[in-house]
């Protein structure tokens, strides 16, 4: 078996017994997403995963959150003749004629050498066997060494992670996915976040046709390779009996602001049965009319769970380079009837007193209760 070194950031700044279960709560994410025979091991500071299929390994943990970092290493004792060999196997292996090099080195624990003298001793091996100079602010080639306790563990690739934080570590929460480029966005940012996230999609048909649906399972599918294998049910609310109360008993400009609160609302219902402890938006302040500050305001007003608005900062261009860079954006820009009701001048403040009494007097809460009820035994989990 080969072995590949995995780098966490983040997680080394906590406390040492935070930091342990952390540790342990990253390998299982890694060992649940890898789908072949391999072997986990820890050190302090870092994990070693054995395997024979290192491709692989590296395509499926750069979706894993938690991890900053990833090289395949060759592994030899931490003497000095055995790493001085191995170093230049490796050299012989890359450096091309008329090529130069930089060995970058790092040690830990306790041995009768220093860094330095690693690089010094490597260096000169490296030169003698072929001919390459050192060449330490911009190398050809770059050789890292890492001397840990008994073993030292030599790459020439370092593959970028994800960063953040373990999958499951900061809880749960319900993340609202509509399909477009945003919440997918908000969600996976959670998702690096360390949290464990259920994802729900309001199904708005027939107000939307079924290539909404499609969309939103195609996004599903992008986003669920970054769950590290935790429970990512999406779960589908039928919210066409909503938005038929919202078109025949409201006011239209305030068409955008309750169909958010209802959302919410049944989000908020479904956190609760799931323990979940907070919900998710793709919200952008000031992208649309219902994202206004104060429509924000009446939107939240009443839900007793925090509302998390990852994006709400962020403009369109930054979160559409993200979606390109985790893979929903294509699926999120296919083309699809999702609105049929907007107003022609929705609200953009919205007062929170008229909306409570259009919610009353249309009786929207109870719409909400009735289909949450009804929805219970009939939703559909992916």
């Amino acid at each position: 078996m080969q072995t590949i070194m995995v780098r966490f950031g983040e997680i080394a700044l906590k406390g040492e017994w935070v930091r342990r279960e952390f540790e342990k709560k990253l390998m299982r994410n890694i060992s649940s997403v890898l789908d072949f025979e391999h072997e986990l091991l820890w050190e302090w500071g870092r994990i070693f995963v054995n395997t024979n299929k290192i491709d692989n390994a590296i395509r499926q943990m750069s979706n894993v959150p938690g991890i900053v970092s990833i090289s395949p290493c060759e592994v030899t004792e931490s003497r000095m003749d055995r790493i001085s060999e191995k170093a230049v196997e490796i050299a012989k292996n890359i450096i091309k004629p008329g090529e130069n090099f930089a060995l970058r080195v790092k040690r830990t624990g306790t041995h009768d050498f220093k860094s330095h003298d690693v690089a010094v001793v490597c260096g000169d091996a490296i030169n003698r066997s072929t001919g390459a100079k050192v060449n330490l602010t911009a190398p050809d080639r770059e050789i890292f060494i890492e001397v840990r306790q008994e073993k030292a563990y030599i790459y020439t690739r370092i593959f970028d992670g994800l960063g953040g934080l373990p999958v499951g570590t900061q809880g749960s929460v319900v993340s609202l996915i509509s399909g477009g480029i945003d919440s997918p966005v908000a969600t996976f940012l959670m998702l690096k976040r360390g949290c464990k996230v259920y994802p729900v999609h309001f199904d708005n048909r027939p107000f939307a046709d079924e290539m909404t649906i499609k969309r939103v399972k195609d996004v599903y599918e992008n986003l669920k390779v970054y769950s590290s294998g935790e429970d990512f049910d999406l779960t589908l609310f039928p919210y066409g009996r909503v938005w038929q109360l919202i078109v025949e008993k409201a006011p239209r400009p305030l068409t955008c602001i309750l169909c958010k609160r209802g959302m919410v609302k049944l989000a908020e219902k479904l956190a609760i049965d799931r323990g979940c402890l907070a919900i998710v938006t793709g919200e952008s302040l000031g992208q649309v009319a219902s994202q206004t500050l104060p429509n924000l305001r009446v939107i939240t007003y009443g839900i007793e769970l925090p509302i998390f608005r990852p994006l709400i900062t962020h403009d369109k261009v930054e979160t559409t380079d993200i979606a390109r860079k985790i893979l929903t954006y294509d699926s999120s820009i296919q083309k699809a009837r999702c609105c049929a009701i907007l107003p022609e001048r929705p609200a953009t403040s919205a007062k929170l007193e008229k909306v409570i009494e259009v919610e009353k007097d249309i009786g929207f809460d109870e719409t909400i209760q009735e289909v949450y009820e009804e929805s219970k035994s009939s939703v559909i989990t992916h």
